[in-house]
């Protein structure tokens, strides 16, 4: 799950920076360790900046469902600099990902469903397997 965002960037500005984000590397790794086509990674891309968008918008704590985009979320994360520099433009600070041990508790998963209803209500459809939700 990610932390809530000071959302310091105009929604323009911070749309402009995850359209604009150079993911090609991080989707080509995807492909290769998890043996994606590239039609399976163009969705994951799509779906991962879909979540980063809810992460700016809602400024609270979103669950990253559809493991897809959460495996693109943990790539980006391993490149220290990049993650950082990027979150910088989106954001306006680091965006947090908060892993979660053991069982989901009752909290964990109302945010679940209050993320699902925040993909429904912003993009009218959910991830593909939106209910593999990365559980850490």
């Amino acid at each position: 799950m990610a932390a809530p965002s000071r959302r310091r960037r105009s929604p323009q500005a911070a749309k402009k920076a995850i359209d604009g984000l150079d993911l090609e590397k991080i989707d080509v790794k995807a492909m290769k360790l998890y043996r994606w086509g590239r039609p399976r990674a163009r969705a994951a891309d799509k779906w991962y900046r879909n979540f980063l968008w809810l992460c700016y918008k809602h400024g609270s704590p979103v669950a990253a469902i559809g493991k897809d985009a959460d495996d693109l979320w943990h790539l980006h994360i391993l490149d220290t600099q990049q993650y950082a520099a990027d979150c910088q433009r989106i954001f306006g600070s680091y965006l947090d990902h908060h892993p979660l041990y053991g069982r989901p508790t009752a909290e964990d998963r109302d945010m679940f469903e209050d993320t699902k209803e925040m993909y429904m209500m912003e993009f009218a459809q959910l991830p593909p397997h939106p209910d593999t939700v990365s559980w850490h």
